[in-house]
This record gives structure tokens, C-alpha cells and sequence, in this order.
């Protein structure tokens, strides 16, 4: 069901009593049940929050003048653009940020205001998904939208001022920030300052987007060595870098933007998990719909001098169809600059008005009453602040994994849509019941949400961002490893850097695989998609390739290698890694059918090389989750077919299959 109204301002005067608009009464499930009071449940979520420091603020700006914490960012960012016409439900997110998991707490910010993300980025933040990402994402934008891309490299600052190290929870030492920066700028020291010789690596595939950022900052070599402090200068180095290549890809696909097109860069800068993180904004860019930038919005962002109404509610229904999003700014002194969600059982039928009653906690229990008596629905209510949100913050509390698993509320199952799914796809489950035995299988092996960390290889779709988030919910921001058609391209470089973030003496969670989209009438290879018209291809890099393979094997085209190209060599990667299974693909009842299993091959042998390269740096155990991902229409569930399940102990042995825990 589509929700009619992306935005419904609040008055922050208003004292009129509640008058709701009319809605469709639901059944309320079992699954649905309240759980606690509102009060109690935002009480709860205000543990752990981290407190403003002025003293470290000092220190960070002194170091980095020009950076704006995240709250600060957001809270001007959809400021201004609810001034060109963002809204929630015209606007799609794309970021290109590092893989590193404290990088998904800027994107998960904006995830919670604009809905699931597409991920152009890669190691270090390079925009790695390319031309053929972009132009994939900007075919996803909801019809007259428009797009907010969010790019930059990432660096660490310690309490103590130390840059280029950030303390990460549940590890006793503090840790290099960005990883892979650091080891491509001691890669050019070795060069500029030693004498070492230049090792193309973007062969490799194992490890080619680290060979890709190698190169990219040879230029930069003179730079960081006159550079003061070498650590500081070289995110500085990376953004010019990356700033190249992204202006590369917009002007390349300029002609896809719709309503318009917004572009925020900078340098991401974060801390540890009891502090803010802070961002230092580069370049701010209005593109309109003919692809011209008609206006620098940075003077804006840098001093906040914007208009103060913008406390609302807000249909997200691109992420979640039951969930309102309510926003607070400088008018709720007391609540501050937080995002509250309530999760309805089932979606509203009508826009309603939502009036603020009171800026403290009786606010939230006022909504909470308010919906559950005219939707007669059962209400969840959590909140997001603008914080570090590390896994421990998030997750701080005695809850168990399968505690909040079965908290999450999710879309109705659909029976017809089921049975369509599982005649197509045999062994397929949704991604409902996939996370709830997932997580009562790894509860069983010592993994918590305290001492897990999840890795992903997912596709840069945000389709893919359905399962991700899933896990998330359980255990916490995520280390991506994943690109186009959901190669693991952050490879052994990846790798090694996720394992050292792993918690000391725990695990890691690592799910990958392609996927496939299925529409309702059976159509394999498209999918509908929110605030879009036309069904669209899923996947589309995979897609691509297989026509680009169909072209070779059918029609006698040549073989074009792509990999010198950075503006897509990830493309260029999908394409050569799935040339032998051309025949396959070609004797196949249903190509679209057969296309992600042969990717899933693929990629299968990838992942293994890279564990076993690095499987000296497990901690615990490791347990892998590989399969196909079935993206479907969005208001239908998603689905999973697992083909993996295994459990890796310290190691790097195989010690369980766990895959018929799964089928049973």
C-alpha cells in the first residue's frame, strides 16, 4: 500500500487536543504484540548515548578546521534540501563512503531520514561501483525525484588527539582509521621515501580495489611527504583524489538526473564509541535536472544559517511501510536533535496531522496512544540520536539476539507471492525466517550482538540493503565488502582490515551472494521498486554483464577488458569473472533464472581465497552465510535461498556445516 504523504508539518505551538484523521482498522497479529510502554522504551534507547564534549570538540576542530559534528550536518543537510523539494519519499540516497564499519554511521544517519542507500563506494571511499553503478542507481530514483549523493574518504582521531587511530568497541587497543588509506600511503612512502618499486595489483582480483587506491594516490606522493602531519594531510589527499572520479561519473551520467541532484562531499572524522563523530564538508552542489550545478550550497552548510521550521513527521515507506519517523529539532530542547520511529503493524491508510503536545517524554507515549487507538494498530517505538551509534551503544542491554529479533516488525506475509517465490526458487525462505534461525543457530555457537561483528558482500543496489539491515538490527553497523552484483571486491585488503576490528576474543558474521529480483506476476530479473512507475532490472549489473556475455558467445563480439578504466572497472571485474560460465548461461531453461547461481559460483571462489588468505586474523570462529538474495515488490517480503552456512574456528578451519539447521 503506498503511503500518500512524504512530509506532514508539525506546529511546535500547537496545543489543540489530537484529531486524528480517519484509518482502515487492521488485525493485529501476534507478532505484532506492544512491546512496553513507550516511556520505557525511549528511556531505554537513551542509554548509552554519547554527551557532548566541548573539550574534545576543541580538539577535533583545531585539527580539523571546518568539520561540523554529524548532528550538526543532518540537521542543516535536510534543512536546505527540503528547500529545493527532498522529501522522504521522492528522494533516493547513494553514498560512497569506506568499508570500514564506522562509515556506516554517517550512512546510517541519512538511511534513517531518506531510506536505504545505494552504495557506489569501496575501499578508502572510492566510488569504485563506477559508471555502471551510477547509472543503475539513478534509474532507481522514485519518477520527478531526486538524488543526495554522499562521498568522501574517513579518518580517526583518538580522545588523546592522535589522528589517523580511533578507539572501536570491544577492542583494548586503538586501531587504524582508515586501514586501507594508511597501508596505500605506506605503500608510496615505500616508493617516495624508499626506493620501492610501483606492483600494479588491479589484476588480482582477490585484492584489486586495494591495487586501484594504490594507484590513484601515486600522484599525492610529494604532497603527503612535505606534509606536518602526514596522517592529517592524507584524507585531504584521498578527497582530491576521489573528487576527480566522482565529478567523472556525474558528468558521464549527468543525463539520468530527474528533479534534481545534490552532491555532498567531505572528510568523514571518527571517534570513539562515547564521543560524536564530526564531518568537515568539502563541496555541497545543487545539479538540476539538465545536469547543471546551478548552486554551492556549502556556505550554507558551514554556517547554518537556514530556516528553523523543520520538526515533522515522516512516512518512510521506502524503508518500512509501518514506519512514521518523527524529527526534533531546536524547538524540542529537551528531546534535542533526535529521530523517534514508531512501527505500526500495519500502514496507515491516510495522511495524518500530527500535532506536538509536549516536548518531553510524554510526547512520545501521546503519538504511541494516538496511533495504536486510530489504526488499531500495535506501536513500537524507537529511537536513532545523531551519535557514534557503535555496535555496543546500539546494542547496550541484556537483550539476546533472538530478543530483538523478535522485535522487529515486518511486512505481512503473502501466500500467493510465497508459493511464487519457492516454485521459482527451491529452498528459498524469507528473510523473515532466515534471521530467526540464523540467529538462534549462532546464539548456540557463543555469538552475541556484544561480540559479533558482521561483514557483508552484498550488492550496491539498495535492494540489498533489505537483508543487511536486518542483521543490523541484531548485530550492529556492518563492514562492507561487498560491489557490483555482490562481488566481495574489498578483498584480502578488506578483509584483514574487518578482522581487526572483529571485538577481542569474538566472532565474525560474514554474509554474501548476488541477487535477483521477482515481480508479482513472476518475472524474473525485474522488480518493482517504491515511487517507480516501470518494473526495473535487478540485477542490473549482473544483467549487464550476462548481455555483455550473451554478445561474445552469441554474436561474436570481441572480449573488451574494462579493468585500466576506474571509472568502472568494477563492471569491467563482473564481466571477466563471469565469462566461463557463458555456455551455462546459454543451455539454461530461464537465463535470468540460472544467472545468479552462476554469479553465486563465482563469487564462491573468491570468498574462499580471501578467507583462506585471511584466516590468520579470525578470532574466535567466523561463520559464513552465502546464498541468493530474492528482492520483491516492496510491499511483499524479501527472500533468501542459502546455499552456505559454515562455521570457522580460530583456525580458519571448517569445523560444522550448519546449512541443515537452516532447511530443517
Amino acid at each position: 500500500m503506498k503511503i500518500p504523504a512524504a512530509f506532514l508539518l508539525l506546529s511546535a505551538s500547537s496545543t489543540s487536543a489530537f484529531a486524528p484523521a480517519r484509518l482502515t482498522t487492521r488485525q493485529v497479529t501476534a507478532s505484532s504484540a506492544l512491546y512496553g510502554s513507550a516511556v520505557d522504551k525511549v528511556k531505554e534507547m537513551f542509554k548509552g548515548k554519547p554527551a557532548e564534549d566541548a573539550e574534545f570538540d576543541k580538539m577535533v576542530k583545531s585539527n580539523f578546521p571546518g568539520a561540523i559534528s554529524n548532528k550538526e550536518l543532518a540537521t542543516r543537510v535536510v534543512e536546505l534540501l527540503e528547500e529545493k523539494g527532498f522529501t522522504v519519499e521522492n528522494t533516493l540516497l547513494c553514498t560512497s563512503l569506506c568499508a570500514d564499519e564506522l562509515a556506516r554511521v554517517l550512512e546510517d544517519e541519512f538511511v534513517e531520514i531518506y531510506g536505504n542507500n545505494f552504495n557506489l563506494g569501496g575501499l578508502s571511499g572510492f566510488p569504485f561501483a563506477g559508471n555502471t553503478g551510477w547509472g543503475a542507481m539513478s534509474a532507481h530514483v522514485p519518477d520527478n525525484g531526486f538524488n543526495l549523493v554522499i562521498h568522501g574518504p574517513h579518518v580517526g582521531i583518538t580522545k588523546d588527539g592522535t589522528i589517523g587511530k580511533v578507539e572501536r568497541s570491544g577492542i583494548a587497543l586503538v586501531d587504524n582509521c582508515c586501514g586501507s588509506a594508511i597501508a596505500a600511503s605506506n605503500y608510496l612512502k615505500g616508493i617516495t621515501d624508499g626506493g620501492a618499486s610501483i606492483t600494479p595489483k588491479l589484476q588480482q582480483f582477490s585484492d584489486f580495489q586495494q591495487g586501484a587506491v594504490q594507484e590513484l594516490i601515486l600522484p599525492f606522493g610529494k604532497r603527503l611527504s612535505r606534509a606536518e602531519n602526514r596522517m592529517r594531510e592524507l584524507p585531504y589527499a584521498l578527497y582530491d583524489s576521489q573528487e576527480v572520479l566522482v565529478n567523472d561519473i556525474v558528468n558521464t551520467g549527468k543525463g539520468s538526473i530527474k528533479a534534481g541532484l545534490a552532491v555532498l562531499g567531505g572528510i568523514q572524522i571518527n571517534t570513539g564509541p562515547d564521543t560524536l563523530d564530526y564531518f568537515h564538508p568539502l563541496r555541497f552542489d545543487y545539479f538540476d535536472s539538465e545536469g547543471n550545478m546551478v548552486d554551492n550550497m556549502l556556505p550554507y552548510l558551514r554556517d547554518g544559517k537556514q530556516s528553523q521550521g523543520n520538526e515533522g513527521a515522516y512516512f518512510t515507506h521506502r524503508r518500512s511501510p509501518t514506519m512514521v519517523h518523527l524529527r526534533f529539532h531546536r524547538h524540542c530542547s529537551f528531546l534535542g536533535a533526535h529521530n523517534y520511529y514508531l512501527r505500526l503493524s500495519s500502514p496507515p491508510a491516510t495522511t495524518m496531522k500530527l500535532p506536538i503536545a509536549a516536548t518531553s517524554f510524554a510526547l512520545l507515549s501521546t503519538y504511541t496512544s494516538a496511533f495504536q487507538h486510530s489504526s488499531n494498530s500495535a506501536v513500537r517505538v524507537s529511537k536513532r540520536t545523531f551519535s557514534p551509534s557503535t555496535r555496543l551503544n546500539i546494542l547496550a542491554g541484556t537483550e539476546t539476539a533472538s530478543q530483538r529479533v523478535s522485535k522487529v516488525v515486518r511486512k505481512d506475509e503473502n501466500n500467493e507471492m510465497d508459493k511464487l517465490v519457492k516454485d521459482n526458487f527451491p529452498g528459498a525462505i524469507s528473510n523473515k525466517e532466515l534471521e530467526e534461525k540464523v540467529v538462534k543457530v549462532l546464539e548456540g555457537l557463543g555469538l552475541t550482538p556484544a561480540n559479533t561483528l558482521l561483514a557483508t558482500s552484498l550488492c550496491c543496489d539498495e535492494l540489498a540493503r533489505n537483508l543487511e539491515d536486518d542483521f543490523n538490527t541484531v548485530y550492529g553497523h556492518n563492514f562492507n565488502l561487498g560491489g557490483l552484483a555482490g562481488f566481495p571486491f574489498a578483498g584480502n585488503t578488506g578483509f584483514g582490515a574487518m578482522a581487526g576490528h572483529i571485538p577481542d576474543d569474538g566472532y565474525c558474521f560474514l554474509i554474501h551472494g548476488p541477487h535477483v529480483g521477482i515481480t508479482k506476476d513472476g518475472v524474473i530479473g525485474k522488480v518493482e521498486r517504491s515511487g517507480i512507475a516501470l518494473v526495473d532490472s535487478c540485477c542490473g549489473s549482473a544483467i549487464a554483464a550476462s548481455n555483455y556475455l550473451k554478445s561474445i558467445t552469441d554474436g561474436g563480439m570481441k572480449i573488451t577488458p574494462k579493468l585500466q578504466e576506474f571509472s568502472d572497472f568494477q563492471q569491467g571485474a563482473v564481466r571477466e569473472l563471469i565469462l566461463p560460465f557463458g555456455k551455462r548461461l546459454n543451455d539454461a531453461d530461464n537465463r535470468m533464472k540460472e544467472l545468479p547461481y552462476a554469479l553465486y559460483d563465482s563469487q564462491d571462489i573468491l570468498v574462499r581465497d580471501i578467507i583462506n588468505t585471511g584466516k590468520g586474523g579470525i578470532k574466535k570462529g567466523l561463520a559464513l552465510l552465502s546464498g541468493i538474495q530474492i528482492n520483491t515488490a516492496p510491499d511483499t517480503l524479501d527472500y533468501f535461498h542459502p546455499l552456505r552456512f559454515e562455521f570457522y574456528d580460530e583456525n580458519g578451519k571448517v569445523t560444522e556445516d550448519l546449512l541443515p539447521k537452516l532447511n530443517g
